[in-house]
Order: structure tokens, then C-alpha cells, then sequence
């Protein structure tokens, strides 16, 4: 990984400073680091910052083929359909594409070499200080590419073995972050949530375990699940592919996972014969973000299990295992095709054991390291929807309740000033007697800015004066529920508009 791409990743530089720096690297040999501080363009404290955090979990570059952890032969299968399959032949473009040093593929293209496997081209100028050697795979090398295609259609990354894969779980365990009420702040900014809810969500999230998130609808559970997942800001690593046994795992993905690097800007690469840098780790791994994988009313408990691809001839890890060292989401709890109690239960042994076990279709069984922040999100009363003694096991259960009239009131009232709109005494009493008394869909705190949102948007299209009549928050309630008739009117004396002494006596 190289150093340039991290700090384009973060947000630290441009990708013209770093091509300044990388030039200024050719002609002077110095490390790009410590160009770019000269540079203004970061600073020491920044430098240091980045490369500690890298240092500090990252796995270690192999130095041997033996280093790797995967037999000599699996790589000489894996390297021979690279060749032929991708038509890679130059040293430097098969070393990219295995992700090991490029020394250690040197000496896996010599050996393979000696078996006759694939023949040298010549060598090929690669700027001034670099000569890339080719090779192109003999009749036999082609025939046992051929071969291993048959049995196994896995064409990128040199895997990792099991072993380095729980060890390095084990190593970026989630309980490694800690949050403080000043980190929770930025991520509610635009949310309002009372003390009394942010006081029990954060020490659920600092224990990394098991967390339920209940109450009606609209009142935050999902957003808050999802804002929760930014507030981890460690560097994890996750690996490409892993090697169980010679079957092959994919782990990362592309769609789930967020490198803390550039991924679109090859030319960050450093050109041969230059410093890498103080940034030196296995880059069969990628680091990442802590992940967040969210599932809803689709989950079943099949995705709990490896994906194995008859046809490719390898496995592609499951959702879970992939958010491994994150956070994950299951939302809509209780309305899945199988029971809450199923999913639980499922559940029960990797959360009190912190080992999650999985099958391979062989029938051979493999233990993982169970690290992961599990968040349940549901509008069901939990007594009515999990068995008392799974309850049990769920350390941590949030009531999402919604707002008292008094902070809905100071609610409505930020965001009518925010949408430009008028709302008097008379007129939030109406809504309120409507979502309470008159149906019983009971307050929420989305409510407000979508009653506003609606307002606002049919008073700008038909230059109406911005200001929230009954007629207005009537038909906006009837887009927000549809068991709300638009037409209805509230009926003489009906409603009593909140009483501004009972309102000081409740806010003091």
C-alpha cells in the first residue's frame, strides 16, 4: 500500500500534491513523507498520526514464500492461471496482482522456472533503474493451468492462511475503540435525541456487544444504528481471500468494504527503484474502515453460511463475516421470513462464546473469532417477540421512545423556523389531537420535518404565504399516514391550545 494513496484516501492531500512530492522523490531519493511536511502540505503530527495507526495492527509483509503460509505448490497453480488466463507475464504485473513483494515473487517465477513450467522472455526497461523480466507459461505450465482452472476459478490475490485470518481478528477486536459523549455529538448534530436515550447508547456501544434498539415507528432506530458505525474511526485490515485447507474464501468486498486508500488513481503508485516510504505491511490485506452491513425483512438464515460456488470451485464469506470487527444491522427484526427466536438462536453461541463456527461443504468445520457489534433494530414490543431466555442474552435494550408533547412542540417549532414557516398555538394543537386522540398513531420525531417538508413544498409551488394552516398540515398528515382523511375538519371547541403556564411548569 503505498503511502500516497493513504493520505489522498483520508483527505490529507490532493493528488496533485503527491505527484509534486513523488517528482521531487525521483530527483532527490528522499522518503515522501517527510517531502510532503516540507511541503506544508501535512504536517508532522498528521504524518506520524497516519503511519502509527498503520503500523500498529498491520500484518506483516512475508519476507519468504514460506512467510506466505500457503504451500509453494498452491501458489505455483494460482500464478500459472494469472499467466494464462489474465495473460500476465512481466514481474512487476504479477507481483501486483498476487499483492506479495516483489522479491518473493522473483523467487517463486525462478523456481517455477527450473520445473519447466514457464520460460523467460527478456527483460524490459522500466524506467531508468528498473528492468522487468517476462515470462510466458510452457505447453505444461499451460496444461496444468488448464488443470487448476478445472478445479478452482480463483484468479486474485494470493490468499492468507486461516491461522493469520483469526489471529488478526483477534488483534482489531472492536473493543479496541472507545467513544466519548464528545465523539457522539457530531454524529447526532441533526438528529435530536433526549439525554436520557444518548445516555444509555453509548455505553452499549463502548461494550461492543449485542444492542436492541426498540419503540415505534420513526423514531430513529435505523439512523441511529447506521450514524453509531461512523463513530469507530480505527484502521482494520481485511484480507482478499483466505486459504482453508487449499479451499479458497473471499472476503473483501468491494461493495461493503471502504479502503482508507485511493483504489482509482494508479499512478499514485511509487515507480520502480523508489522509496516506499515508512509504510511496509502484507497487502494481501486492505485496510479499511471498520465495516457496517445492514440486512432487513430479506434475511434468512442461510446468508449466515458460506456461499460456495459449485461452478468457480470457491467460497465467498458471508454477510457477517465480512462485517467481522464492524457492526451489523439487522433492521425490521421480527418481520424476517423465520422467527426472531430462529435468528437468536443462531446467534447464542458466537454471542456469549466469541466464536462463531461455519461449514464447508466437505463437511469439514471452521471456528472464527466472533467480533462484531450486533445491533437489532424492531417497532415489536420485545416481550411479545423473543423467548424470555433469549431476551436474556441481549445485554442491551434501547427503548426508541418517542417525544413528549413538550419536546414535540420544541421540535415542530425548530423546524417550522428552519423551513420558514409560521405555526401557532391552535394549529399544533390540531396535529397533535389528530396523531393522538383522533387516530392513534402516536408522536414521532420524523414527523415534524416531514409535515414541514410537504408544507413548505405547497406553499413554494402555489405561492402560498409560508405559514402552517390547518388545511395545509391536514393534507401533509394524510400523505404522512394514509388512515388520516385530507378532507376532514376539526370540529368547534374541539381542541384546546397547549396551555404556556402547563408548558414553564413542565419545562422547569
Amino acid at each position: 500500500m503505498r503511502l500516497g494513496e493513504l493520505l489522498v484516501g483520508r483527505g490529507l492531500v490532493s493528488i496533485a500534491t503527491v505527484y509534486a512530492a513523488l517528482e521531487q522523490q525521483r530527483q532527490t531519493g528522499r522518503r515522501l513523507g517527510e517531502i510532503l511536511v516540507d511541503m506544508r502540505a501535512l504536517t508532522a503530527e498528521q504524518l506520524a498520526d497516519v503511519t502509527s495507526t498503520l503500523k500498529s495492527g498491520a500484518p506483516k509483509p512475508p519476507r519468504t514464500i514460506a512467510d506466505t503460509g500457503i504451500p509453494e505448490a498452491q501458489l505455483t497453480l494460482l500464478l500459472l492461471k494469472l499467466m494464462r488466463y489474465q495473460g500476465r507475464s512481466a514481474t512487476s504485473d504479477i507481483a501486483s496482482a498476487l499483492r506479495l513483494p516483489t522479491h518473493v515473487v522473483q523467487d517463486l517465477l525462478s523456481r517455477v522456472s527450473l520445473q519447466k513450467l514457464i520460460q523467460p522472455l527478456g527483460a524490459r526497461a522500466m524506467g531508468s533503474l528498473f528492468q522487468d523480466i517476462h515470462y510466458e507459461p510452457t505447453q505444461a505450465g499451460r496444461d496444468l493451468a488448464h488443470e487448476a482452472f478445472e478445479q478452482n476459478q480463483y484468479m486474485g490475490p494470493a490468499p492468507v492462511p486461516l491461522l493469520s485470518f483469526q489471529g488478526q481478528i483477534a488483534k482489531q477486536t472492536i473493543n479496541n475503540e472507545f467513544a466519548g459523549i464528545e465523539d457522539l455529538a457530531p454524529q447526532f448534530e441533526n438528529i435530536i435525541l433526549p439525554p436520557r436515550i444518548i445516555r444509555k447508547i453509548l455505553p452499549a456501544i463502548n461494550a461492543g456487544r449485542t444492542v436492541m434498539l426498540y419503540g415505534p415507528p420513526g423514531n430513529g432506530k435505523t439512523i441511529v444504528a447506521t450514524r453509531l458505525a461512523n463513530l469507530f474511526n480505527q484502521v482494520i485490515y481485511v484480507p482478499y481471500a483466505v486459504d482453508i485447507g487449499g479451499q479458497i474464501m473471499t472476503v473483501f468486498d468491494q461493495t461493503l468494504h471502504q479502503p482508507v486508500l485511493s483504489m482509482t488513481e494508479p499512478l499514485l503508485d511509487e515507480q520502480p527503484g523508489t522509496d516506499r516510504g515508512p509504510v511496509a505491511f502484507d497487502e494481501r490485506w486492505m485496510p479499511c474502515k471498520r465495516p457496517f452491513c445492514a440486512v432487513g425483512a430479506d434475511l434468512d438464515l442461510s446468508m449466515f453460511e458460506l456461499q460456495y460456488d459449485e461452478a468457480a470451485g470457491y467460497y465467498d464469506a458471508p454477510l457477517h463475516v465480512k462485517g467481522l470487527n464492524g457492526s451489523f444491522l439487522i433492521d425490521d427484526f421480527g418481520r424476517q421470513r423465520v422467527s426472531a427466536d430462529a435468528i437468536l438462536s443462531r446467534w447464542i453461541m458466537p454471542m456469549e462464546s466469541r466464536m462463531d463456527v461455519l461449514r464447508l461443504h466437505t463437511g469439514k468445520r471452521i471456528s472464527l473469532p466472533y467480533d462484531q457489534l450486533l445491533i437489532l433494530a424492531t417497532n415489536i414490543d420485545p416481550g411479545r417477540l423473543i423467548d424470555p431466555v433469549l431476551s436474556r442474552r441481549i445485554p442491551y435494550k434501547i427503548h426508541m421512545e418517542g417525544p413528549d408533547e413538550i419536546e414535540y412542540r420544541d421540535l415542530f417549532l425548530q423546524e417550522a423556523a428552519a423551513h420558514g414557516l409560521e405555526l401557532s398555538n391552535e394549529v399544533f394543537g390540531l396535529i397533535v389531537r389528530a396523531l393522538t386522540i383522533e387516530h392513534p398513531f402516536g408522536l414521532a420525531w420524523f414527523q415534524p420535518k416531514f409535515l414541514c417538508d410537504q408544507i413548505r413544498e405547497v406553499c413554494r409551488s402555489f405561492g402560498i404565504a409560508p405559514v402552517i394552516t390547518w388545511e395545509l398540515a391536514l393534507e401533509a398528515l394524510a400523505n404522512l399516514h394514509a388512515g388520516i382523511d385530507g378532507k376532514q375538519t376539526p370540529r368547534p371547541g374541539s381542541v384546546t391550545p397547549p396551555d404556556p403556564a402547563r408548558i414553564s411548569r413542565l419545562a422547569s
